[in-house]
């Protein structure tokens, strides 16, 4: 980006490597970028920040030919990263729902009016962590979209030699966990604690 010479507004673009959403209901992108405002330098052509955030969904990484042509990004804009006058720093953060049939996407960031320089791009969605209790294993769940009122099931699992009862789990929205999942050891098998919280059947 050469704001001293240039004689037309810039058109610029970064792309990311192909970012899988695993089991993402939602995906989450924050950026933290700096800008040079064409106010405060005198070149031609030149207009206040606009950066703006596209992505490109694809099957998978397969699809990485792709990756470096804005045509694949303009039709799927996700969000303007600010217009403003001046000098500084900027954040934003937005989000998207994942389409079905695509298995992730890469993020396209193009700088026109002025130079930009992305700092930071974050990508992430919500998630209850696993966690072991005694002899029940409960797994990773990701969350429903922000104020939906979807709900996601998962299954606990319970250690090798127990049996279960009630091992349906459902997440909200909200993080809000229901379920009463039980394991009792086997037949022929002692209960038996472990370090860490866990637990398992020992003959």
């Amino acid at each position: 980006c050469d704001y001293r010479q240039s004689t037309q507004p810039q058109n610029n673009w970064v792309f990311t490597q192909f970012i899988n959403y695993l089991e993402a209901t939602e995906v989450f992108v924050n950026v933290t970028y700096q800008y040079i405002s064409c106010v405060n330098n005198a070149r031609r052509g030149c207009s206040t920040l606009h950066t703006t955030a596209y992505m490109y969904e694809t099957e998978d990484s397969r699809s990485n030919n792709g990756r470096t042509d804005p045509a694949n990004y303009e039709s799927n804009r996700l969000a303007e990263l600010g217009i403003v006058d001046g000098e500084g720093r900027g954040e934003k953060l937005f989000s998207f729902k994942p389409s079905s049939n695509a298995n992730g996407f890469y993020l396209g960031i193009q700088d026109t009016g002025t130079c930009g320089s992305i700092e930071r791009v974050t990508v992430y969605y919500r998630i209850i962590p696993s966690r072991t209790d005694g002899l029940i294993y409960y797994p990773e769940i990701p969350l429903p979209p922000v104020n939906s009122s979807d709900k996601i099931t998962r299954s606990a699992v319970c250690a090798p030699h127990s049996m279960g009862f009630n091992l349906t789990l459902t997440a909200d929205s909200r993080g809000v966990v229901e379920g009463d999942p039980s394991c009792l050891c086997d037949p022929g098998y002692q209960f038996e604690s472990l370090a860490g919280g866990g637990a398992e059947c020992t003959a």
